[in-house]
């Protein structure tokens, strides 16, 4: 079965108070993602790094984060958590740590925060054939979309997934 990374993001719009990015039914699909019960789960393996679960907790750490919740952060770590028991969880390595400077370093890095390239270069490393994932950022930025197109690995904007049948 072919591995799909989540980033951090699908992890958390299902509980945001205002969804960014397609209302309700969008929200809904994420959270079927997170109880295993979408077609994204069924069709690959779901895979998180060890650097998704520290952005977890960091923003479920965060007094001023946790207000944007709808659920409090007791049910947010209960539903993370079954999601986590369910996914191949894969380490940050030095090559992941490697590749995540490079990219940062290049000149059309543009708005790629340090986590989410973080994350990029995990799913990278593990050998993931899909990254899932909903910044806009990562979505046009051609330097993830060349490395991500030289590994082999689909980049899927969540509400657009492309190559779902790699």
């Amino acid at each position: 079965m072919k591995k799909a990374f989540f980033e951090t993001s699908i992890l958390f719009e299902p509980f945001q108070k205002r969804s960014h990015f397609g209302g309700k039914s969008y929200s809904q699909a994420a959270l079927a993602i997170l109880k295993h019960v979408s077609p994204y789960v069924k069709k690959f393996k779901p895979v998180v790094s060890t650097s998704v679960l520290t952005e977890c907790e960091c923003k479920l750490n965060d007094i001023l984060e946790a207000k944007r919740y709808k659920k409090n952060v007791k049910s947010i770590r209960e539903i993370h958590r079954e999601f986590i028991n369910g996914s191949e969880l894969v380490p940050i390595t030095k090559e992941s740590i490697g590749m995540t400077h490079q990219i940062l370093e290049e000149d059309g890095r543009r708005n790629l925060k340090v986590m989410d390239v973080l994350n990029f270069s995990c799913a990278i490393c593990s050998g993931c054939s899909n990254f899932f994932f909903i910044d806009k950022e990562m979505r046009t930025n051609l330097i993830l979309n060349r490395i991500a197109s030289e590994s082999d690995m689909a980049m899927s904007p969540f509400d657009i997934p492309k190559n779902i049948d790699r």
